[in-house]
């Protein structure tokens, strides 16, 4: 912190680095050739969902090491680690729920992946540094009033905290929180600053930022936001890993198992009675030694799977009633539908549905090709940019769109708007924030400006 990170390099690391780029872009023209035709193959061959997933995942995974290096902050990583995750697990018979899916499941999963794989190019392995331009802190600090302002009023209009009310009744009541259609907006308002104070401490190392974004962060847990918590939490990461410094893979690694690990241990808090996990998930009787937190992760990608494999068999034909379009539309104005049909999901309590089932079910294979590529293009656009200029406004927008293809496996984000209202937002404050220095008049629009009358003398 304290101020734009400077990369002093060597000639030979300069010339090392741009050898290995050149390395990698090679290594990515192949895959994304390669990869399609392997896939196509496969399907040509006519092989069960079972070897889909199998072979399938060897060139997934030769595609990581090899053309990405594991960059944990490119978002086609990000992106196909979890669902590589779902693949491998649906191979497993882990619970008596356990079943073999249709080859078209899988192929809805690769077709996702092929085209993310196509459009996303492997990112610079080097720090970034910061846009150096110059804060209007007045707009900052009426930002900071509006995110204040909206929180008072989101407690006032429910009468409650939720935590505070967790602690003292035992419930929540955080899904009765907040004005229906107000709340989501203010919540896609409250990450966007988040992540914008975060970017400025980060950069300038000042008290005002830094209160800013820890404010958000206490909110959120007042609130018992979650995937505000989780969200604002993975933007900031992708800030810090492309502005500051690369956390080492190792560290990586060991934070996300203490998340997962955390992430069991409230989940097993919330199960009351019988084995926990185990029974909820039917784990089969001679795999209960295995750790709670397996079984949470191989519960959240296999019934992941299993619910969209109900989609892709119950719905051959697209339904094209834009019900997938419909989460854009602000809550309060939505039309009435249900995309979570309950007799499309395997167990009630593992209700995951990921961006494939609504889209899918919606829009088909054409959906899904669609769906990834233009969000695909869109975060294409945004890294370039941020690597060329370290555009503010065009590495925050990465990082919003890096965290929706990272936990696509969960829900669709890309619709969700407390999560992709944030691009609005963030456009709004980088023009707001940014004290824009005048350019100076080239000689011929000066002389273009000039009377005519005016003495040559004076034109300068």
């Amino acid at each position: 912190m304290g101020g734009p990170i400077r990369n002093t390099l060597t000639r030979t690391q300069v010339l090392a680095s741009s050898r290995s780029a050149t390395l990698r872009l090679t290594r990515w023209n192949i895959a994304r050739v390669a990869v399609p035709i392997c896939t196509l193959g496969c399907f040509a061959l006519g092989l069960d969902a079972f070897e889909l997933s199998t072979v399938l995942a060897l060139p997934l995974i030769a595609t990581l090491v090899f053309a990405y290096r594991f960059d944990f902050t490119n978002a086609w990583v990000a992106f196909t680690i979890p669902w590589l995750i779902v693949l491998l697990f649906s191979t497993l018979d882990i619970s008596e729920f356990s079943r073999i899916v249709a080859p078209e499941t899988v192929g809805i999963v690769m077709l996702g992946l092929v085209v993310g794989l196509i459009l996303i190019p492997p990112s610079r392995p080097t720090v970034m540094g910061f846009d150096p331009f110059k804060v209007n802190r007045t707009a900052f600090g009426a930002l900071f009033g509006v995110f204040v302002g909206f929180t008072v009023l989101n407690i006032a209009l429910a009468g409650f905290v939720p935590l505070l009310q967790a602690v003292s009744t035992g419930d929540s009541g955080y899904s009765d929180f907040g004005l229906r259609g107000l709340y989501g907006l203010y919540n896609a308002f409250a990450n966007a600053f988040g992540i914008t104070a975060f970017y400025l401490w980060q950069r300038d190392g000042k008290q005002l930022y830094r209160n800013a974004f820890w404010m958000v962060v206490v909110v959120f847990i007042l609130f018992v936001t979650r995937q505000n918590l989780v969200s604002l939490a993975v933007e900031c990461f992708a800030i810090h890993n492309l502005c500051v410094r690369r956390s080492p893979r190792w560290l990586l690694v060991g934070g996300a198992a203490a998340a997962l690990v955390a992430f069991a241990l409230l989940g097993d808090l919330r199960i009351s009675g019988g084995d926990g996990i185990a029974e909820l998930a039917q784990i089969r009787a001679n795999l209960l030694w295995l750790p709670h937190s397996i079984m949470w992760l191989y519960s959240y990608s296999y019934f992941n799977i299993l619910n969209l494999d109900n989609v892709a068999t119950t719905f051959v034909q697209p339904a094209l009633d834009g019900l997938s379009l419909t989460q854009l539309i602000p809550s309060f104005l939505r039309p009435e539908g249900n995309l979570n049909d309950a007799d499309l999901i395997e167990v009630a309590a593992f209700n995951v549905t990921s961006y494939a089932s609504p889209v899918f079910r919606d829009l088909g294979y054409i959906g899904i090709a669609a769906v990834v590529g233009l969000f695909a293009l869109l975060t294409r656009t945004c890294l370039l940019i941020a690597q060329r200029r370290n555009y503010f406004l065009a590495l925050t927008a990465y990082a919003v769109l890096f965290f929706c293809f990272a936990f696509s496996f969960f829900v669709n984000f890309w619709f969700y708007l407390p999560v992709i209202f944030q691009l609005v937002f963030l456009c709004l404050f980088s023009r707001v924030i940014r004290i824009r220095t005048p350019r100076r008049k080239s000689a011929y629009r000066q002389a273009r400006n000039t009377r005519f009358d005016t003495p040559v003398s004076d034109i300068r």
